[in-house]
């Protein structure tokens, strides 16, 4: 799935670390930070691809020894310069609270919320049905000006197909990928894709993640992901082809690409998406936004 630049950056022994990768990407790494007040423990990993900073921060809440509630914060922006001469910057937000749910622990309990301006942003949500009766409902935000593109995943795993049920696990990834287009013959723009995955499992009480990356592509490759999202309205690493390139294995049920089933639905809104989102929609059709500030 990529060159691993660092493997599971966000456990225990995580430590200080700077990376550079060429002149227009850097990466940096923060260690477990304890808040003075109560048993919140930080960490950050930020990223600089060109023109673009990205920061991913992970706060786990502690309760007797115990973990009882993760928040994953994405923060990406860069600079629009086609909106000069203000400066104006796109911008994305994503929060996601994952907390233990009381007598029940094999089950989440998962809230989020995206934010954005000055960006142009599309949203879908699909319904994944298997052959055992497991769910598995997942959330797209594909957004980007001009030749910068992101692509935040969220998925809810379910073990039925109860709608009021908790899920089992919650996996989050995010995608970014900077082109220099096809008129950069000096080689002197940046030219990146990085992508990091979190999966998130309740363990007798604990809410426990596992944080895949960062890990390295080329920018080609994602912009033909995000493609992919976007004509198909689903998601799996294996779409990306440097991914599925280096990665021969059998497919198991969790790497082959489902088929979005008809009642695949988009869910209705407003510019604002919060909480589980219930309401009306439409199948299989994405929801456009431009330059819309919450």
């Amino acid at each position: 799935m990529g060159n691993i630049i660092s493997i599971s950056l966000l456990s225990n022994a995580w430590i200080d670390e700077d990376v550079k990768l060429g002149s227009h990407v850097s990466l940096a790494f923060s260690g477990r930070l304890q808040e003075e007040k109560g048993n919140n423990h930080v960490w950050t990993m930020s990223y600089k691809v060109g023109i673009t900073d990205c920061e991913m921060q992970l706060w786990r809440r502690m309760e007797n020894g115990d973990i009882k509630a993760l928040l994953l914060l994405l923060h990406s922006e860069s600079t629009c310069y086609k909106l000069d001469p203000n400066n104006h910057v796109s911008v994305l937000d994503f929060r996601l609270d994952v907390t233990t749910v009381d007598g029940k622990d094999d089950l989440l309990f998962v809230d989020s919320k995206a934010t954005y301006r000055n960006n142009k942003l599309c949203f879908q949500l699909t319904k994944s049905i298997y052959g055992d009766g497991s769910v598995t409902q997942t959330s797209v935000f594909l957004y980007g000006m001009g030749h910068k593109a992101g692509l935040v995943v969220l998925q809810r795993h379910y073990n039925g197909s109860a709608q009021d049920e908790n899920p089992c696990a919650v996996t989050l990834t995010h995608y970014h990928a900077t082109s220099p287009g096809i008129n950069d013959y000096s080689k002197s723009k940046a030219d990146f894709g990085l992508s990091v995955i979190a999966r998130i499992v309740p363990s007798k009480g604990n809410v426990v993640i596992d944080v895949e990356g960062p890990k390295q592509h080329p920018s080609s490759a994602l912009f033909y992901l995000f493609d992919q999202v976007r004509s198909t309205g689903v998601w799996n690493p294996s779409m990306c082809p440097h991914c599925a390139a280096q990665d021969p294995r059998p497919r198991s049920r969790d790497s082959v690409v489902p088929v979005a089933r008809p009642h695949a639905r988009l869910f209705a809104n407003e510019g604002r998406f919060a909480g589980t989102g219930n309401g009306g929609g439409k199948s299989v059709a994405w929801a456009y936004f431009n330059d819309l500030e919450l």
